[in-house]
């Protein structure tokens, strides 16, 4: 495995972890499901009690398997990378579901908006996924050029916010499920643009 290749794996651990911190720590306590099938995992864990681990094992290989024809070669080893990778730092940041981090939920809402946003973003920076609506984003990309990935998935995700709402039957709990997804959005999207970002200013500096 080359150098480069080793750096992605990383990134995308790095990335996930992130992401697990931002679900145990700060949304799983209160119920927050801001977007993607990591969401949906909130969900099916307060009503099932479901571990977020499995869920995210069970529901990402059908995806996989769909996406192995789709996909690169590459791609696919990095979205079963961080299929993988997620569920083993769900699986290691679950102690952070049962220590008090914060009491408010609007902090937890954009702590762990940030956090999931920034994972999300380094993740896609590595062309990676870690399964779920961003693994049907990166397929629906190679189709729909004109919208970014983040973008593609907030309007996927939606479904899962309006979900929130439904199953715990508060209307705030998916305004906080809402807001952090705008946050993952713009945030991933603007750590993705950093490349073109860079060259352009290369180009200006020529």
């Amino acid at each position: 495995m080359g150098g480069k290749k080793i750096w992605d794996v990383c990134v995308i651990f790095v990335g996930c972890l992130l992401i697990g911190v931002a679900f145990n720590a700060f949304f799983d306590r209160f119920g927050m499901a801001p977007g993607g099938l990591s969401g949906l995992f909130v969900i099916i864990n307060h009503v099932l009690h479901i571990k977020l681990w499995i869920s995210n094992l069970a529901f990402n290989i059908p995806l996989y398997i769909a996406a192995y024809k789709t996909l690169s070669k590459e791609e696919c080893l990095k979205t079963l990378c961080g299929i993988l990778s997620c569920s083993l730092a769900f699986k290691l940041t679950a102690f952070l579901s049962v220590v008090e981090t914060v009491e408010n939920p609007w902090i937890a809402c954009l702590v762990g908006g940030v956090l999931l946003g920034v994972g999300t973003g380094i993740i896609f920076l590595v062309r990676g996924s870690t399964g779920g609506t961003g693994l049907l984003a990166m397929i629906l990309k190679k189709y729909i050029k004109r919208f970014s990935i983040p973008k593609i998935m907030g309007v996927a995700d939606g479904g899962i916010v309006l979900l929130s709402a439904v199953s715990s039957g508060k209307l705030i709990t998916a305004v906080y499920s809402a807001v952090a997804l705008g946050i993952v959005v713009v945030i991933s999207d603007q750590i993705i643009a950093l490349p073109n970002r860079h060259r352009e200013q290369e180009g200006e500096n020529t």
